[in-house]
């Protein structure tokens, strides 16, 4: 199994992952920013 490419978006989504319990405001305004729904915020293995 191949892992799947780590872009500028996936290292943004996991920053913003790990920012939430911290600053959920800000978090919230860059997702908007980035034009993300709440269930893309989940970062996992994807199918």
């Amino acid at each position: 199994m191949t892992a799947a490419p780590f872009g500028p978006l996936e290292f943004q989504l996991v920053l913003l992952r790990r920012m939430a319990d911290h600053q959920p405001g800000l978090v919230e305004d860059a997702r908007h920013e980035l034009g993300l729904v709440r269930p893309i915020m989940v970062v996992g293995r994807r199918a």
